[in-house]
Formats: structure tokens, sequence, C-alpha cells
């Protein structure tokens, strides 16, 4: 009998347990691919919420295009995405890839900010001996500037207009490709050009050293510092909300890449945004949870590190949803007027 009464309240305990990760509310993230700085920040932000509270469960989908998944989470059809402050503007003025979306601007509308992030710095890709040495040999060239109707595609062009007046499509060809077909396209030298954005050393760019000695298109110091002091197209560009000059280390990549100084380039943030319709508990609670425990998340990736309070309010393109901004009160974090 009593055996029996054993086994049935090991029953009860399995059901009970079960029942509690069940009853777990599901939220939907969405970020960029894998091997961006982006995605490392993003999915350790869901891991660290998931185990250290039992209300919700972040699941990450990490394929698609952010500026899609913005219009996504504008919808309604997802709950947590990454925007940047370039394609927020773009798409509350309805521009660039979002013209051809009329509500782009109400969508818009339906997006608050969680917190901003480095989102990184654009490395400039070319085979080392491709006989390139600065974006001027950009002239004429095949170029990957990330998947078309991105914000990567986007701000890269915007980026290399402004220092060297060269235009996509007149100047040198944009390649329409996904960015694994891009990689592969560099390897067996279709492609002239490879570009992609994060905090160096980051995977992403890292795997193109695996294949081939590269070298960084960009500026030098005494470049970045002539550019920040002129009045002219690259000056107000790199000044610009959310965009400043980063910098890639000599050696951050080891002995493939042949750049033997420090490689001055666009550096820009992002932001994990929510919709504003999601439940404003579910928001605190995450913003809670991801803030409180990012101390130790940050001991097993140091990507976290890039999360810090000043940075988080470091913009003002995007006010905070309602749930985050209880958090930040409550903790007793300043947030910027133009946030609240």
């Amino acid at each position: 009998m009593k055996h029996h009464s054993k086994i049935g309240l090991l029953c009860l305990a399995v059901m009970a347990t079960a029942s509690t990760a069940q009853a777990r509310d599901k939220i939907k993230m969405a970020t960029i691919a894998p091997g961006s700085t982006a995605y490392s920040i993003m999915t350790s932000m869901a891991t660290t919420v998931n185990m250290n509270q039992d209300a919700y469960e972040i699941t990450v989908d990490a394929t698609g295009l952010g500026t899609k998944q913005m219009v996504d989470a504008g919808r309604g059809r997802l709950d947590l995405a990454m925007a940047t402050p370039a394609t927020l503007d773009l798409m509350a003025n309805g521009q660039s890839m979002f013209k051809n979306l009329p509500e782009a601007p109400e969508l818009h509308k339906n997006l608050g900010l969680v917190f901003w992030f480095p989102f990184g710095t654009f490395h400039i890709a070319t085979h080392a001996d491709a006989g390139m040495t600065s974006l001027s040999d950009l002239k004429g060239k095949k170029v990957f500037l990330g998947q078309p109707g991105g914000g990567e595609y986007h701000v890269a062009n915007q980026w290399i207009e402004s220092v060297t007046g060269y235009k996509a499509g007149r100047d040198y060809t944009p390649i329409r490709a996904t960015w694994g077909s891009a990689v592969l396209a560099f390897e067996n030298k279709e492609i002239d050009v490879y570009v992609a954005a994060g905090k160096p050393p980051f995977k992403q760019m890292a795997q193109l050293t695996e294949i081939a000695n590269i070298r960084f298109l960009g500026l030098s110091k005494a470049e970045a510092n002539t550019i920040s002091g002129r009045k002219d197209a690259a000056s107000s560009f790199i000044k610009a909300q959310g965009r400043s000059f980063g910098v890639i280390p000599r050696g951050s990549y080891g002995d493939a890449v042949v750049n033997r100084e420090d490689v001055y380039s666009l550096a820009t943030n992002a932001g994990v945004v929510a919709r504003l319709d999601l439940d404003e508990d579910a928001v605190y609670q995450i913003t809670k949870t991801f803030w409180n425990n990012l101390s130790e998340a940050t001991k097993t990736n140091a990507d976290l590190s890039l999360v810090t309070p000043r940075g988080a309010f470091a913009l003002e393109t995007l006010k905070l949803h309602p749930g985050a901004l209880k958090f930040y009160g409550e903790a007793g974090i300043k947030v910027p007027s133009e946030l609240r």
C-alpha cells in the first residue's frame, strides 16, 4: 500500500512539473544570422531569461532579414526583434526598403525599446592578393554589402558613398546573395568584396580568414581624424545618431589578415525592441531577469559585456516599452526623458 502511495505521489510530482513547464508563456524573438555579434547577444539574452524565471520561455528564430522581422513585430507576429537606428528611421518615414509598404509608419508605432547595444564595426574584406588597398579601389568591383533589403546593406552602401562618392550599381556592382552563398562566392573569387559588421573578432568574419588571406579596406587613424574634423558627407554620416568610428585592431584575426595597422571603419548600434501591445508584465519580467543575471551570463559570453546601462539608452530613436521602463524605474536606473 505504501509502495503504491509513493508511486502515486511521484506521478503527481511529475505531472505538476510538466504542468509548470507547459504553463510558461511562449515569447517569439527574431534576430539576424548566426556568427554576428547581434546574434550572440540576443540568443544569450534568451538563454539567460529562460534559465532564471519560470513564467516565460523565449524561442529564437535567426533566419531572414532584420527589416522583415521589425515589420512582423509591428504586426504582432513577433514579440521581440532586433532593430537599428537607421532602419527604424526608414520605417517611420516609409523610405528605402519600406517604400512599398504603406503601413510601415503605423507598424513603427507598435515598437518599443528594451535596450540598445553596439552592433559592431563594418568589416570590408577583400582577398589579400586582389591588389586592393583602399576604399577607392572598389571602383568596378563586385561587392556583397549584405542581403538586399536588410539594414546592413543599406548602411554599408551609404557609408561607402559618403567616403568615396561611389554609387552602388553605377561605380561598383552590388551582389544579390544570402550571407551563406556570399561566403562561398567570396571563397571562389566570384565576388571581390564581402562586407559584414560585428565586434572584432566575430565568427562571421573569422570564417573568411579560414578560407583565404584577406585585407580589410578602411581608413587609417589619421584619415578618420581628418574626416571627423571636416564638414562633408562622410563627416555628417559618421556623426549621425547611433554611428561612430570603430576600430579593427591589427592582429584581431591572426596572420590570415595582412593589414599591418589598425583599420578604422563605421560602427553602429542595434537594439532589442518589443511590440508595444506585448503584455507589460512580460516585458518587465524579461527585462528584469536579463539585467539581474547579466553579470553572471557575461562569464560565459564576453559579448554581453557590450550591454551596459549607459549604452542601453544611448539613442533617442525609439521610446522604451512600458514594461522595460517599469523595470529601469524600479532599479533606480536613470532614463533620459526622451525615452519615456
